[in-house]
């Protein structure tokens, strides 16, 4: 499962009270127009209505300075108030007040309710509210950012904070988080306060409990470009925030196997060749799991498939392959889903095929990459599943030496005759429809990515 969400920072605030969609919904309370409370009555849904987008548009204009979120109010401009508010006040979605005014103001309620006001002041530029300011400092805000996304971090120490704009001066101790890969950023705040390049990314693991023993989920947070569109905060810094479930991957090998739905359902710890009676339609296909006495954990496998009746191969079918990594005994809940392949015979005698490496299902945004590609394409089962000796039976276009997504190959030949492998001979008999023709396909995980479990969307921090 994967949960994306988008934030905008201020150049030095970690997180907000509210990101800036947000801000110009729900996440402020004010009156004046007819004393009605925007989140309760103009602003319902989270802020989806006309009213409540219009006045955060045109009449009010939200800033970051100082590592606050500034909210002025504005009065006189066109659709807002021609004179001044009766009244204003500031909370945050969960009715905790934003935060102080900065310049005390007479007859505002600083003490026991500091979102309320009754002097919201005249002009252009009238009241300001400065969200937030014990969450304004990166290494505060890291906390609140990562409460949002439900995430239990695991600290790798704390530092001294100094509030900023708090006279007089508060120091107070904060912890800080590391990402879970070494990077150019020791912590997560060190990522925010930086400017780094659109597409930079840092990934969080997020652990059940704080005995930090069980890991729940991974965050990766990206950094994006500010919207064209955004007239909100145009100071303010832009992420993707994705949720991702848990299992580190790096390092790992992969296997083309059928379709995981199909491949759950096979009998566990079969080694008898199974007919894949759904997934594949069409085309008579069929599953040889791999068997390794030294290796009760072994798993991967080859495919048979059979020509139509005709004794031809029908080139127009495409066969979807879910490419498993870690996967023993062929279980899928036991490693996850890297990606997978789509294969096509390309000959009616099955000489000669393509493929391409896709995304996982439903992960159109998933990162994924791989080092290493064994492709066997034959008339017959390999005599050993050792992927090294593939290239004695098959002839594989080159792909680059770390390859992703969208990456094609191809099998221009299908070797036949009597050749060595692992020191053996082998025989290779011409294309025989009878019998059909084999696939396996190997892969390698680069390292440096992390994977959830469950059929997962590999994500590269």
């Amino acid at each position: 499962m994967r949960r994306s969400a988008a934030a905008a920072l201020c150049a030095l605030t970690a997180v907000l009270a509210f990101n800036a969609a947000d801000a110009r919904k729900a996440s402020i309370v004010s009156a004046g127009f007819g004393r009605q409370l925007l989140q309760q009555q103009t602003c319902p849904n989270n802020g989806n209505s006309q009213f409540c987008q219009d006045f955060f548009r045109d009449c009010a204009r939200i800033t970051c300075s100082g590592g606050f979120v500034n909210i002025n109010l504005l009065v006189g401009t066109s659709g807002c108030k021609t004179s001044t508010y009766s009244w204003a006040a500031c909370v945050k979605q969960t009715g905790a007040p934003c935060g102080p005014i900065p310049t005390p103001v007479p007859n505002c309620n600083q003490g026991s309710n500091p979102e309320y006001c009754n002097n919201v002041g005249t002009g252009t530029s009238s009241l300001s509210y400065a969200v937030d300011p014990s969450m304004a400092g990166t290494s505060i805000g890291i906390q609140s950012f990562l409460n949002q996304y439900g995430c239990i971090a695991k600290s790798s120490g704390k530092v001294n904070y100094t509030l900023p704009n708090i006279s007089p001066p508060v120091t107070i101790e904060v912890p800080v988080y590391p990402p879970i890969k070494n990077s150019t950023y020791s912590t997560l705040d060190a990522f925010f306060s930086a400017n780094p390049a659109t597409g930079t990314g840092v990934g969080m693991a997020c652990y059940t409990d704080t005995t930090y023993s069980s890991i729940a989920f991974y965050l990766y947070i990206q950094k994006e470009d500010t919207p064209t569109e955004n007239r909100v905060c145009e100071t303010c810094k832009f992420y993707s925030v994705n949720q991702v479930s848990s299992c580190l991957c790096g390092g790992d090998t992969a296997w083309a196997i059928p379709i995981a739905s199909v491949m759950e359902s096979l009998p566990a710890g079969s080694t008898a060749e199974q007919l894949l009676t759904s997934g594949y339609p069409g085309a008579q296909v069929f599953w040889n799991p791999r068997t390794d006495d030294s290796n009760r954990n072994a798993w991967g496998g080859f495919f048979r498939i059979l020509p139509a009746a005709s004794g031809n191969h029908d080139t127009s079918i495409e066969y979807i392959f879910d490419v498993c990594a870690g996967c023993g005994q062929n279980r899928v809940g036991k490693g996850f889903i890297f990606g997978r392949i789509k294969f096509q015979i390309t000959h009616i005698k099955g000489n000669t095929s393509i493929s391409t490496f896709l995304a996982p299902a439903n992960a159109p945004n998933a990162i994924g990459s791989s080092s290493v590609l064994h492709m066997f394409q034959s008339f017959r089962a390999p005599a050993s599943l050792s992927p090294g000796q593939f290239q004695r039976y098959t002839v594989t276009s080159a792909v680059p030496a770390t390859f992703t997504y969208g990456q094609t190959w191809t099998v221009s030949k299908v070797n036949t005759g009597t050749f060595k492998v692992n020191g053996a001979d082998v025989t290779v008999l011409p294309y025989d429809p009878t019998k059909g023709l084999y696939v396996a396909i190997h892969l390698t995980v680069s390292s440096g990515g992390f994977c959830p479990s469950n059929l997962p969307a590999p994500v590269q921090p």
